[in-house]
């Protein structure tokens, strides 16, 4: 690898000269913890050959301290910060402890009023105890309390501060070796923080040369500071979350560093992050060499860049096409070019200094091409610009108690990003979560996030599979947007696009051998799944998606038309993927789902035997989808498959399918024994592609009526399938959804639109507006419920109560369902089986307009004794009452009827 040297660096970005240290949950080891206790000794070590000055930052008092030191042991260290900041001592010439007077002179003078006269104003608050006497100090006091009352206590004693107007506040933490919550009366804005920061000031330290290891409420004061901050991953979620927002609103630059081990290994895992020990290699912190396998078969493989200390970053990347590799950036000393050293795989692997979290890097190929990254995490200049470093460990999650979903409880709203609000980011979607909570979500969809030409697209044109789009925001954004779904019980999907890549920007083959030659697919080459070098480029697609489930925490894929994921492999990699992610299950103990788009029934999808089938949780049935949307004529149709309207619906409702395998065949249904599984089938009224692939973009009650999409959804979200909504759907959007593309290349543009009219020659090309146009994302936005029909959000808000409440009971299911059509009248009928008296049915009527203005009611063949809901009526609930016994055109009832098997 080529070396360099370099001058030294500006004052704000000197390197660490001074370790301050919390002690318990930091320093301290942890119970039982063997590696904490050889890593201590460890840290002691390299502290004395580097000469470090240590400093102990401590909620103890001074005598508790010493009595660590010599239990534990400790290192002995240079400056005692003690009592939570309102105390320091120092070591003087002859190893004596002494108090810092001048310290406590200046508190005095900033603080006249006495903490102890605080006790009296504190005793009607129940469950808290004084600490002994040593622990209490001149300008401290400290309580006990029990851990579930911790931040109410807290909370009453800030309310009695402000009552008596005292000039002290209130920290917090909670000992970890006993489990007891932890309570100090501190004056006002006097902290560990505050006494570091008078500390430095008498020694002409900058924040820059102070490194700073804590654990607790008590050290966030310090971690907001400016302080470069080591944050062991024993630490409070919530202190996390606080410390990252301070460094992020203030612009607090690879100053804090999540570490990934607890107490003192985290410790000194952030003092080598920092490089607090020059030329010293870690023996726990992965190097380029030492972080991958071998041979790439594992989940644990890294790819691309990945920062391994605050200003080096190691790099792997495969480009067997090419002889030499290097990494190219600038910083304030100007251009580097840094070579990586070549396997005989072909892949490129090697550490690069001077470049860190945040900094932009190019590929450069033999000496003549400049490349981003093919496993670049971020492109925040776009597909032909540079690739950012992203560190993927430095995001406070804060949903540590969510474990995903199971596949009996979804119920999915597909969404794209950048028309889901006016402002097309992650963080305006942010905004819109409770509302899709209060509909009964369960989970979202997002459209895929690899990174595609310019700034609008539906994101099947991905280039950059591991970057997430930067018209939506930073990768930490998308982190912030599954974090808040997770905290309101929503799951996160992910639609992955693996059959093809997009036609701009797409240089992977400059790099090697990762498309096939003998595959194609409609959009382009296939991916190389099953020739030569095949098994890294599957390690490389395997690698992606499960970056996506660890690094972004989403909970599930829903794989992009897997039947253009061409493989004539032994082993498919649909399964080689399937195994692997339930190998991550494993790692994390979080259920992942996995979701084929297969548009017909494939068998093999579903089968669980390894190797032989693929594995999957569920995949995209269109076949009812399509059949309810032929009932409204041709211009409806968006498929090549030719669908029956109400004979076909009919089917789909029985069997679940009109057309199976690959290539698809319509399935003859005397052959068919019985119905598939029912729950792995995702089933909705319209799609991204069903909308954005019609001329005008029109929705279902755009196309045929809004009388026929409420009649309609009655049956999708009452079968005992998986339901999927479409944006806007649920409150009949007047918003159009459109097809829509930013590609530079003006052949590429042109080529869009002769495609599209190709693909649906008996559609109305004529008053589309052009994929290409900016009008066409502009005019696509969802819109709020107000903008449509809200009687419409309430109906299905409606069905979908009544769905969970079916479910929970058991009632809902594909067992207990009996589908009874009448075709030449349209209506069709699902009856549940229930061992009371009453089944539960739904009943709907559907037809094409012209039929519809002419058609007269037509009697229920059933006893129907109890009307739940009735499209006809607004509120729908019981609108028909217990009478009802017929049903209208482009009407559905829901409630329950005499059972037949009394």
């Amino acid at each position: 690898m080529q070396t360099r040297t370099t001058n030294a660096m500006p004052t704000d970005s000197a390197p660490a000269r001074v370790l301050v240290t919390d002690l318990d949950g930091t320093l301290i080891p942890l119970p039982n913890d063997a590696t904490n206790q050889a890593d201590l000794q460890r840290l002691h070590q390299l502290l004395l050959t580097y000469r470090i000055p240590l400093v102990f930052a401590t909620g103890r008092h001074l005598q508790s301290v010493t009595r660590a030191i010599s239990d534990t042991p400790l290192p002995h260290p240079h400056w005692f910060v003690c009592d939570v900041g309102t105390s320091i001592y120092h070591t003087d010439g002859t190893g004596q402890i002494v108090k810092l007077e001048e310290y406590a002179q200046h508190l005095r003078d900033i603080c006249a009023h006495p903490v102890s006269d605080l006790v009296r104003s504190f005793r009607h608050i129940s469950g808290i105890q004084l600490q002994e006497e040593q622990k209490q100090g001149e300008f401290k006091l400290s309580y006990y309390v029990a851990p579930s009352r911790l931040m109410d206590v807290v909370e009453q004693m800030v309310q009695v501060l402000q009552k008596l107007q005292a000039p002290f506040e209130v920290t917090h933490s909670r000992d970890p070796h006993n489990d007891r919550g932890l309570v100090d009366l501190l004056p006002e804005q006097v902290s560990k923080a505050y006494a570091l920061r008078w500390w430095a000031a008498q020694r002409d330290l900058s924040c820059a040369n102070i490194l700073y290891a804590g654990d607790s409420g008590n050290d966030l004061a310090a971690f907001r500071a400016g302080y470069r901050s080591i944050v062991v991953a024993n630490t409070h979620h919530e202190v996390k979350l606080a410390a990252y927002e301070a460094h992020r609103a203030n612009d607090f630059d690879r100053r804090l560093y999540f570490a990934p081990y607890r107490a003192t290994s985290g410790v000194l895992a952030g003092c080598h992050w920092y490089g607090l020990f020059p030329d010293h290699t870690p023996d726990n912190c992965a190097t380029a060499d030492d972080a991958t396998p071998t041979h790439p078969t594992t989940i644990d493989e890294h790819w691309g860049a990945w920062p391994v200390a605050e200003q080096r970053t190691a790099f792997r990347i495969w480009a067997p096409k090419r002889k030499s590799l290097a990494v190219e950036f600038h910083d304030t000393q100007g251009h580097h070019c840094v070579s990586l050293n070549r396997d005989p795989r072909g892949f490129f692997s090697g550490t690069v200094d001077r470049l860190g979290t945040g900094d932009l890097y190019s590929l450069r190929l033999d000496d003549q091409l400049s490349r981003p990254d093919p496993a670049s995490r971020y492109q925040p200049e776009g597909v032909h610009g540079r690739s950012q470093v992203i560190d993927p460990n430095g995001f406070p999650w804060q949903d540590v108690q969510w474990t995903g979903i199971d596949r009996e409880g979804l119920i999915i709203y597909e969404l794209h990003v950048g028309t889901f609000t006016a402002a097309g980011t992650f963080d305006a979607a942010i905004g819109r979560l409770p509302e899709l909570v209060d509909l009964g979500i369960t989970a979202v969809e997002l459209l895929p996030l690899a990174q595609a030409a310019g700034a609008r697209n539906w994101g099947y044109d991905g280039v950059d599979l591991f970057a997430v789009p930067h018209p939506f925001g930073t990768p930490d954004d998308l982190r912030f947007f599954v974090d808040a779904c997770h905290r309101l019980g929503l799951a996160v999907l992910l639609d992955v696009v693996y059959n093809h890549l997009g036609p701009e920007g797409n240089y992977l083959a400059d790099f090697g051998p990762y498309f096939s030659r003998k595959h194609h697919t409609p959009w382009g080459p296939a991916l190389n799944f099953d020739g030569p070098h095949s098994s890294t480029l599957r390690s490389f697609i395997i690698a992606n998606a499960i970056h996506w489930l660890r690094e972004y925490h989403i909970d599930g894929l829903r794989c992009d038309a897997v039947h253009f994921m061409h493989d004539d492999s032994r082993v498919h990699i649909l399964s080689e993927l399937s195994q692997s992610i339930r190998q991550l299950e494993q790692q994390t103990g979080r259920r992942y789902l996995l979701i084929a788009e297969t548009n017909v029934y494939d068998a093999r999808t579903l089968d669980q035997r390894e190797n032989i089938g693929h594995g999957f949780d569920a995949l995209w049935c269109d076949d009812l989808m399509h059949s309810i949307l032929s009932i409204g004529g041709e211009s409806n149709s968006l498929t090549h498959r030719e669908y029956r309207g109400a004979l076909d619906v009919a089917e789909a409702l029985r069997f679940g399918y009109i057309y199976a395998g690959q290539p698809y065949r319509r399935a003859n249904s005397s052959a068919r024994k019985e119905c598939p599984d029912l729950g792995g089938f995702v089933v909705g009224l319209q799609n991204h592609d069903t909308v954005g692939n019609h001329p005008l973009g029109l929705r279902i009650h755009q196309a045929i009526s809004v009388e026929f999409q409420r009649a309609a959804a009655a049956l999708t979200l009452l079968l005992p399938t998986i339901p999927l909504i479409f944006m806007g759907e649920e409150f009949a959007s007047p918003a159009p959804f459109l097809f829509f593309v930013d590609f530079a290349d003006q052949r590429l543009r042109r080529a869009v639109e002769q495609g599209r009219a190709r693909e649906y020659p008996h559609q109305q090309w004529g008053k589309a507006v052009s994929a290409t146009d900016p009008k066409a994302f502009a005019i696509s936005q969802r819109g709020e419920i107000q903008d449509g029909d809200p009687s419409m959000w309430r109906w299905y808000q409606q069905l979908i109560a009544l769905r969970k409440r079916w479910r929970s009971s058991g009632l809902l299911t594909q067992s207990r369902l009996h589908v009874e059509c009448r075709v030449d009248q349209s209506l069709f009928i699902l009856r549940y089986a229930s061992a009371a008296e009453y089944d539960a049915f739904v009943a709907s009527r559907l037809m094409t307009l012209d039929t519809a203005k002419d058609a007269c009611s037509v009697p229920l063949p059933i006893d129907v004794t109890q009307v739940l809901l009735d499209s006809n009526s607004d509120p729908f609930s019981g609108a028909g009452g217990p009478t009802t016994t017929e049903l209208w055109p482009q009407q559905a009832v829901v409630g329950y009827c005499r059972s037949t098997a009394r």
